[in-house]
Parts: structure tokens; C-alpha cells; sequence
């Protein structure tokens, strides 16, 4: 006969993370397969959900106590082995980011100079605020080869401290996001408001490949390019928000001023420019999309575009809206040895 009292309860585990469903039971004088002795688990099927896992910022009790909240937290995610940390505590002032993993920012202000030395995917939840806190780039990359993603958040208080537009005379570039090395940058959900630089208010490039979607860009302060310099790099920008520098007759932005640059936009609304929208240099080229009847385009611009001698612009839709104004002019170089093709308005 078996003696029942020499036997213990044993706890299904499907998940495999050493925590075990209470409700799923067997009695075994020894461990079965995929079970465990601990009870605790309030999530079997998941393996990242247990009592003492890292909280993390996706409405999902992971730690298994509902005390544990997930405002103002930031995690880590290690690129390589999977496994999360904590790391809210070190989540401020020079930040440098010199290993492959993504940052999660749960809500919250946080002062921080990301320096990214690595791919790297930083992503908010709950509207987190970036605040270079009047010290240099919220976001600056020199390092060559790597990728740098942000999404649903925004960035400002950023200033510039790079110095890549030296040679045009001016000392510092990209308040929010500097990027001068060989290397990408991609923006996704996010709003780049009141920064500063000399040159590049929002972004700087020299470089870097630029890839924005649902971007949205307001009053940002510089000497010139309010919102955004592009040099030796490419932009791609769907869907967004153009407005006015923080100073009056600025020009918002900037491509290929002295090295080969493109730009593709595409259902951008750029509008209330009393300086020039976009500046497309000797070396740049430049393809807008969109649909004025559909809110996208160019509106209430002193000049939308200025072409230089070299550089070429292609419409494809109606994109230029108030013509009939006087305002939201083409201005080209009388020199120009470029091209412009326009279809639509």
C-alpha cells in the first residue's frame, strides 16, 4: 500500500519560471516533471510574471503584488541575455547607453543626456517627458554604426554641444537629438519642443540617417535650421507637424548645405513659417507628398521652399496651399543649375 503521508503537493509550472499555479496540483513522493514546490505564481503562462520579477511599465502585474506601482519607473531589457532590470535610480543627468537593449520609461519628467554608444530602443509609456535640463543633446550619438529608437515620448530642454557644424561658423548643433557619426536615428511618436542650438533646434545630422513618423516639431530655437539640419545623411519624415521656430524668420530646416543629402516627406502639415519653411542646399534633394485638402502640406509659410543652385525639389500631390496670397513662394536661386518638378498645386 502507499502511505499518502510521505507524499508532498506539487504545483503545475508550464511557464518554466520556478513559480507554480495553486489551482493545478498533484501528490508525489518526488518532483514531477513541470512542477514545482512554490504555489505563488499569478500568472502561469507567463514566464516573465512572478512574485519578485521586474516591474515593468505594460499595465501587467508582474511582480505579483499589486502594491508595486509602475509610475515614474525606468527599466532595462539587456539585448542580449532578455533579462530586465531596474534602473530608475540611475535614469538621470549623463546617461550613456554602451550596451544593446531597450530602456522602458513609464510617465514622469526626467532629466537625462542620453550619450548612445550602442543600438539602443527607448520607449515611453503613460506621455514621459525627456528634459535635457539645459546641459547638452537629450539624445546625442558619435558613435558609428549603431541605431538609436525613441518612441511615445517627448524631448525637450535640450542644448547643443556639438560642434559638426563647425566649419559653417557655428559651435554648437542638435539640441534634442545630435547625431554625428555614421549611424541612424528613428523617431516614432514624439514631440521635440523647446530646444535650442545654434544650429538644428530639434535635430542635427552629419551623417546620420533621420527617420521620423508622427513627429511633431514646435518651437525650437536657433541661429539657423529652428528645427532641423541635415548634412551627408538622409531624412524620411511620414506623417507629422512642422511649426515655427521660437525665433521669428528662421528657417525650420536645413538639407545639404555642403555635403549629399536627401529628404523624402510625406503627409507633413507645415505652416505659420514668417521665414523659410525649407532650405534645400547645393548638395540637397528633396521629394514632398501630400494633399492639401487633406491638411498636409505647405500653408501660411513666408517662403515654403528655397532652392540653392545645385539642389532639386519633386512634388508629388498638392502640397502648396494659399498660393493665391502671395505667400507659401518657391524662391530658387537664378543660378540654379538643379531642377524643380511639381505635380498639383
Amino acid at each position: 500500500t502507499l502511505d499518502i503521508s510521505s507524499t508532498s503537493t506539487w504545483y503545475a509550472d508550464t511557464d518554466y519560471d520556478g513559480h507554480g499555479d495553486s489551482a493545478v496540483t498533484v501528490q508525489a513522493c518526488e518532483k514531477p516533471v513541470d512542477f514545482v514546490a512554490l504555489d505563488d505564481d499569478c500568472d502561469d503562462a507567463a514566464s516573465d510574471v512572478y512574485p519578485g520579477a521586474v516591474e515593468l511599465c505594460n499595465g501587467i502585474d508582474d511582480d505579483c503584488d499589486s502594491a508595486t506601482s509602475e509610475d515614474s519607473r525606468v527599466t532595462l531589457r539587456d539585448g542580449v541575455t532578455g533579462d530586465w532590470s531596474e534602473i530608475t535610480s540611475t535614469f538621470t543627468g549623463a546617461v550613456t547607453a554602451d550596451s544593446e537593449g531597450t530602456i522602458e520609461v513609464c510617465g514622469g519628467t526626467w532629466n537625462v543626456n542620453v550619450d548612445v554608444q550602442a543600438d539602443i530602443n527607448i520607449r515611453g509609456y503613460n506621455d514621459p517627458v525627456l528634459n535635457g535640463g539645459g546641459t547638452g543633446p537629450v539624445l546625442s550619438m558619435t558613435t558609428d554604426g549603431v541605431h538609436a529608437i525613441a518612441q511615445n515620448l517627448t524631448m525637450t530642454g535640450g542644448v547643443g554641444t556639438s560642434t559638426m557644424a563647425a566649419g559653417e561658423g557655428f559651435a554648437t548643433a542638435g539640441g534634442a537629438v545630435s547625431c554625428n557619426a555614421d549611424a541612424s536615428v528613428e523617431l516614432q511618436s514624439v514631440n521635440l519642443m523647446n530646444n535650442q542650438a545654434d544650429i538644428g533646434g530639434a535635430i542635427a545630422s552629419d551623417g546620420c540617417d533621420v527617420d521620423l513618423a508622427k513627429v511633431s516639431i514646435l518651437g525650437n530655437d536657433s541661429t539657423a535650421a529652428g528645427a532641423i539640419y541635415i548634412n551627408n545623411g538622409d531624412l524620411r519624415w511620414a506623417e507629422g507637424t512642422l511649426g515655427p521656430s521660437a525665433t521669428p524668420g528662421v528657417t525650420s530646416i536645413q538639407l545639404g548645405q555642403t555635403g549629399e543629402s536627401s529628404a523624402m516627406v510625406h503627409g507633413i502639415l507645415v505652416s505659420n513659417h514668417t521665414g523659410t519653411a525649407i532650405e534645400i542646399g547645393p548638395y540637397g534633394a528633396l521629394t514632398a507628398s501630400g494633399d492639401v485638402a487633406s491638411s498636409n502640406g505647405f500653408f501660411d509659410n513666408g517662403t515654403a521652399l528655397s532652392i540653392a543652385t545645385g539642389g532639386s525639389f519633386r512634388s508629388l500631390g498638392s502640397i502648396f496651399g494659399d498660393l493665391s496670397t502671395g505667400e507659401n513662394t518657391v524662391d530658387i536661386d537664378a543660378a540654379d543649375t538643379g531642377s524643380i518638378a511639381v505635380d498639383g498645386s
